[in-house]
């Protein structure tokens, strides 16, 4: 395991991330503020930009 690699329950930093319709993308952001980036990660949402918080 890198030293640098983090876990958050079933995911870990060095992971290739894919989030498909996530909404407002809290979750995504949430993933990213734990492994203090987002290299890894792609997220979609299905709602406009006036359907986001």
């Amino acid at each position: 395991m890198n030293a640098r690699e983090r876990w958050i329950h079933c995911y870990k930093s060095s992971q290739k991330i894919l989030l498909v319709g996530e909404g407002d993308f809290s979750f995504s952001a949430c993933l990213a503020r734990r492994f203090r980036n987002a290299e890894n990660m792609v997220a979609t949402s299905y709602l406009d930009e006036g359907g986001m918080h």
